[in-house]
């Protein structure tokens, strides 16, 4: 994920055109991550920062394209196994949140970012009580 990442910053900040690696492989990653075993792997290697990343304004403070949102927005409402650990330690909250309640944001983004953190406050709550 690092790798497309670093790739496409580095053809937006030179004014290169072409398809951004991202796009191109938004659903490859995603498919691999709904794997349940594989999650916890991931999640052991900070892959909620990963995704930060991914949903993080550009340079050019332009948000990213719908389908990576949308994509990965799908992806982290259905990983069960974040832990408020990973929570704090990814930071993944604040974009997020900034998705929930951002009125320009289309509608569908905007509930599934509601959605995510609904379910991340009871993960809080719920280990905050263990």
């Amino acid at each position: 994920m690092r790798n497309y990442y670093e790739n496409d910053i580095r053809m937006l900040r030179s004014n290169i055109r072409g398809e951004l690696l991202r796009i191109k492989h938004v659903n490859d990653i995603t498919s691999k991550m709904f794997n349940i075993n594989l999650q916890e792997i991931l999640l052991q290697k900070n892959v909620l920062y990963e995704i930060k990343l991914w949903l993080e304004p550009l340079p050019d403070k332009s948000l990213p394209n719908i389908k990576i949102k949308k994509q990965l927005l799908e992806l982290l409402n259905g990983m069960n196994l974040i832990t408020k650990n990973d929570l704090l330690k990814s930071d993944i909250g604040k974009i997020v949140n900034f998705y929930a309640q951002n009125m320009k944001e289309s509608y569908e983004v905007r509930s599934l970012a509601s959605s995510i953190i609904k379910k991340w406050k009871l993960v809080v709550i719920k280990e905050e009580r263990s």
